[in-house]
């Protein structure tokens, strides 16, 4: 690999690898938009540029310091940290106070009217908050309805092209708001495009044997 070719590896590392990190450290907490191959590369230098700013006191003192001018190692420690741990660790901060929504809750007290950004479609907001069991009720596009228990166990698709659910316990309706388990299940797989509407159901509503 000649001279040339190693600094465009090294570009393109330095501009991409850390914002990608990033933002696949975010996802975890906060769906992806699934945004387009240009704008999704613009987001990944975005990313890395907010990363350099973060660490810019330590590439100033990499620049200006006898420290890391005699000691290779040292210099290659806080490349490898600034590339690739800070970046991770950063994701893991930024994307959980997206989830909790810190930034947006703190505008609202203030009094300004914040719309909801950070989740591509309702689907995705409301299971990403969903932090203890719930009760669902599933009616299908044929009328037909279903009752679950949607709880740690369980998962939701953030997939738009295969989107489903994952309930890991399923229950009948007896009537009078009662409920009983059903035996013999290992809960239940449901595709979104079977669903009319997903109810999602207190706890004060439901009487289960």
């Amino acid at each position: 690999m000649e001279i040339k070719d190693l600094g465009n590896l090294f570009f393109a590392i330095s501009f991409l690898v850390p914002g990608f990190i990033l933002h696949e450290m975010m996802s975890l907490f906060v769906p992806d938009k699934h945004d387009k191959t240009p704008r999704l590369v613009l987001r990944f230098l975005t990313y890395s540029c907010f990363n350099y700013g973060v660490w810019s006191w330590l590439i100033w003192l990499m620049f200006t310091t006898q420290f890391f001018a005699s000691s290779q190692v040292c210099s290659a420690a806080a490349w490898f940290l600034i590339i690739f741990v800070g970046p991770l660790f950063m994701g893991v901060l930024v994307g959980y106070h997206l989830q909790k929504e810190t930034i947006t809750n703190f505008l609202r007290r203030k009094g300004l009217r914040v719309l909801q950004f950070s989740y591509p479609t309702a689907w995705e907001f409301k299971f990403a908050h969903i932090e203890t069991g719930v009760w669902i009720r599933v009616t299908f596009k044929d009328g037909s309805r279903v009752v679950g228990w949607y709880d740690s166990l369980s998962a939701a698709s953030g997939e738009r092209a295969e989107r489903d659910i994952y309930v890991q316990e399923i229950w009948a309706e007896k009537g009078n708001k009662r409920w009983t388990k059903v035996s013999n299940t290992d809960g239940m797989i449901i595709r979104a495009d079977e669903i009319r509407h997903i109810e999602f159901l207190k706890d004060e509503e439901v009487t289960s044997d």
